[in-house]
Formats: C-alpha cells, sequence, structure tokens
C-alpha cells in the first residue's frame, strides 16, 4: 500500500487537505493551480527537463509510478472532480 491509498483509507480529511496545499502551493509558485504539483512535475520530465525527472524518481520511490498515475489520473480533471469527499 503506498501512501496515497494509506492516507485514503485511514485519513481521508488530512489526504483532502494535503491535496488543497499542494494545489494552492503550485498556484503560488506560478504554476497551473488546474492540476496538482505532481502532474505539472511529471509533464516538464516528459518534456525532458532533467530536475523534473529527478523530482519524479523521488516521488516513484514514495508511490511507485507516481508521475505515470498523475498524468493519467490528472489529464482530464478539474479541481472540482479532483477534490475528495469526506464523510
Amino acid at each position: 500500500m503506498n501512501i496515497v491509498d494509506w492516507l485514503k483509507a485511514n485519513h481521508p480529511q488530512l489526504l483532502e487537505e494535503l491535496l488543497l496545499l499542494d494545489r494552492v502551493t503550485d498556484g503560488a509558485l506560478l504554476g497551473d493551480p488546474e492540476h496538482t504539483l505532481s502532474y505539472n512535475i511529471a509533464m516538464a520530465a516528459s518534456r525532458g527537463n532533467w530536475i523534473a525527472k529527478g523530482m519524479c524518481e523521488v516521488l516513484n520511490e514514495l508511490s511507485p509510478n507516481h508521475c505515470a498515475n498523475a498524468i493519467a489520473n490528472e489529464s482530464t480533471s478539474t479541481w472540482n472532480n479532483a477534490v475528495i469527499e469526506v464523510g
């Protein structure tokens, strides 16, 4: 079980708050707040950015296939449907 699955199962409210923090941080860093940092990092890595490739390696150690999953899960998602329903 990766950390995201563990958070979904054990602390869904914390996961929702972390997702919100992720998107706010991305927007503050002039990224695309429509997507998570993971998605934007994965997209940069796919365009050959070596820093983003290194960041994907770290993220993939924490959660297997993290960057590939970020692209697959968010390529059509928006802010509204990415927020996790709690309760």
